[in-house]
């Protein structure tokens, strides 16, 4: 399969109380896993960075999941009284700017295959869905070039109403992969579908780290700096990735002990946290981190496809 160009982001509702035998969607387990860490590593398989995830119902539980797995965390007040669309418009304002193009999904289909999101990222079109056997189904996918004119749109239509007033005809491809619309109430009897999802998204895992004699820089410290970079404050990046503001300090402390040199500017301000900003030297160990994880993940994928996937693609 060819290699894409640019850069996708996916962003996961995962703010409404829908249960399914007293669980909500995102916590039902689909195979031994959640739903959401199943969407997840789904994103993370097909290449999508960075993952945003609208919280609101069980939030505090939805964290505690996910903490360890590099996503960013949005929470929605007030849930309750917003549809599928405005949920989908907090994650685009978010990447404005930070991305090339967004897929959207809704918790409740969590079995799509990797191999239906790289296809889709491949297309040039503006606004892309899957469809199984003539059923338009999720994720959909959507250029950022035209986020803000969707995030304009005061209409009741969603999605759909939003492009047809933009005049954007969305490009449907038709995949095998009924994963696209099979949603959580009806896997309980999809078990076949449920092992061919385990197969397709099996990966390495690889976990990057800077050590000396102790660790102090990873994906989590990536992350950390990054969100501090967009925010200037280290109390909204904690809570933009489910970090404690103590630990997070206590993790700046190691690193600048370790590079001997500061790595963030701290200004106080009261109860809000004060104002953090990267220094150039901390900006530069971002940068050098990022290449690094990115050429090693680039070596690890392209020697799995090699190794555990050659004839089978």
């Amino acid at each position: 399969m060819p290699e894409r160009s640019g850069k996708t982001a996916g962003v996961i509702s995962a703010a409404k109380k829908i249960t399914r035998k007293e669980q909500t969607d995102s916590l039902l387990q689909i195979g031994s896993i959640s739903a959401i860490k199943r969407i997840v590593l789904t994103f993370q398989v097909a290449g999508i960075d960075p993952i945003v995830i609208i919280t609101g119902y069980d939030s505090d539980i939805i964290e505690r999941e996910l903490c360890d797995y590099g996503v960013i965390f949005l929470y929605k007040e007030n849930y309750e009284q917003y549809q599928l669309f405005h949920l989908a418009k907090l994650g685009l304002t978010y990447l404005q700017g930070k991305c090339d193009k967004v897929m959207f999904t809704p918790v409740d289909i969590p079995l799509f295959s990797p191999d239906t999101l790289r296809m889709m990222m491949e297309c040039e079109e503006k606004a892309v869905s899957p469809s199984y056997q003539n059923i338009i189904g999720h994720p959909t996918l959507i250029a950022s070039q035209i986020s803000p004119s969707i995030l304009a749109y005061q209409g009741e239509g969603g999605m759909p109403g939003a492009l047809e007033e933009l005049g954007i005809s969305r490009r449907i491809i038709e995949v095998e992969d009924e994963g696209i619309i099979e949603d959580t109430e009806l896997l309980e009897y999809k078990s076949e579908l449920v092992r061919k999802h385990n197969s397709d998204i099996l990966h390495p895992y690889l976990k990057l780290s800077l050590e000396k004699e102790s660790l102090f820089f990873d994906a989590k410290m990536k992350l950390l700096l990054t969100l501090i970079q967009e925010t200037n404050s280290v109390k909204s990046a904690c809570k933009s990735m489910a970090l404690s503001y103590s630990k997070a300090w206590n993790m700046l402390k190691v690193l600048e002990e370790a590079v001997q040199y500061r790595v963030i500017t701290r200004q106080q301000g009261g109860s809000r946290g004060g104002k953090a900003e990267l220094t150039p030297e901390g900006e530069h160990l971002l940068r050098k981190y990022e290449l690094l994880e990115n050429r090693v993940k680039e070596y690890t994928r392209d020697e799995f496809r090699r190794i555990f996937l050659e004839g089978k693609e």
